[in-house]
Parts: C-alpha cells; structure tokens; sequence
C-alpha cells in the first residue's frame, strides 16, 4: 500500500464514521484541562515572565496526580484503535464499550511496551546529550547545545518510528509487551520508510493545527497578561 492511499483511506474512514474522533476529544480535553491548570496557577509555560509568583498551595498535589491520570487513560484511548479499525474492515457495527475493554486487559502489556520504548529512546538522548553538554562546556558555543537539539529531535523521529505498531501488535496479537515490542520493530523495519511518512505526515499536520489554535491564542493571551501587568 502506498502513503497516499494510506492516508487517503484513514480519512475517509474518519469522514464516513466520525466515532472514531471521540476517544481521542478525551485526550483533548486531557490536555486542555492541563492548559487550564497552568492557567489558573496564574502562569504561562510558553512564556518565562508569566511564571514568576507564589504557586497556589493545590499546584503540586494536582500535578502529581494528573500526569498519572493522564498516562493510564491515555494507554487505555490509544488502546482502543486497533480493535476499532478491525471492526471496521471486517464490517462490524462500532464497539466503544468492547475496543476499551480490549485495551483495558491489555493495560500492562501496553504500559511495559511503552516503558521499553521510554527506556531506549532515554538512552539515545543520554548518548547525545553527555558528549554534547561536555563540548559545550569545553568550547562554550551556543551552537553545540543548538545542533545538540536538533539532533535528538531528528534521531528520536528516526527511531520512534521503530514503536509505531507497539498497539497494533498487543491488542491485534494478544501480545505480552516485550513479545509486541520486538514485533512493532520487526514490522518496522521491514516497511521504514512508509511508516516514517505516516507517522511524520499526520505529526506535521496535527502540530500546525495545535499551532493555529492551541499556540497562538497562548501567546496571545500571555503577551496580553505581560502587557496588563506593565501597567499596574
């Protein structure tokens, strides 16, 4: 199959059965509930001057327990898709309740995948960054922590490309979690290439729309704080 039809077919899919959007609005509304978080500890994360203050006395307990929230539902929604587009193919009428308790019994497996994923790409990191924190503290040159970042973005896309089929291959397989990740890197290199451009294409694509309606009314809205606050 190729990339066009790849992408072509998946939104098709979502046009004609826009069900498949409603396990990732709760993901959205995760992270809007994250933003709004920020927003009432009276800061900005985009912008450093916002963040200057006294922290509300309910900032930490909410952001110990919210990004442990976050993670196991977001486990459990991602979970969900594999079963749901095998309902589809096979012409099966939609099952919210069933994908998520296909996901639900899978849970561990689908944590541990990801904690391995975690793991490696925390080792990849760790291999650029110490020799590259080293030069920069040898040559002190901006540009060496620069191309240090762009680096790790680049290397982390071309190996997290190796975990793209983690889900597939636990719910779809009935897989433990490292049994699925040995099979999604299996998958993945023998089809790099096309799972690079679909998973770089949709990345590119949802980013500039979280740019357009996410990023820019935040700043928006912190420039907007900074310029009140220069008037008190």
């Amino acid at each position: 199959m190729k990339v066009r039809e790849a992408l072509s077919g998946s939104f098709k899919i979502l046009r004609g059965k826009p069900i498949f959007l409603l396990p990732m609005i709760i993901v959205v509304v995760l992270l809007g509930t994250l933003l709004g978080l920020y927003a009432l500890a009276g800061f900005n994360p985009l912008v450093p001057e916002t963040m200057v203050g006294t922290l509300p006395t309910w900032f930490f307990p909410a952001f110990s327990v919210f990004p442990i929230i976050m993670t196991v539902l977001s486990l459990l929604i991602y979970g969900m898709y594999p079963s749901m587009v095998r309902d589809h193919i096979e012409k099966r009428e939609l099952n919210l309740k069933d994908s998520l308790r296909f996901s639900y019994h899978k849970f561990w497996s689908l944590l541990g995948a990801n904690l391995l994923a975690g793991l490696v790409m925390v080792a990849v990191i760790l291999v650029i960054t110490i020799p590259s924190t080293l030069l920069h503290v040898y040559t002190q040159n901006p540009a060496v922590m620069i191309g240090m970042m762009i680096a790790i973005m680049i290397v982390a896309l071309l190996i997290g490309v190796f975990f793209y089929y983690i889900y597939p291959a636990i719910i779809m397989d009935n897989m433990k979690a490292v049994a699925g990740f040995r099979k999604s890197i299996e998958v993945a290199k023998k089809n790099y290439l096309f799972t690079l451009l679909i998973f770089l294409i949709p990345t590119a694509i949802s980013s500039a729309v979280y740019g357009i309606f996410m990023g820019l009314p935040m700043y928006l809205g912190a420039a907007i704080y900074i310029f009140i606050l220069s008037l008190v």
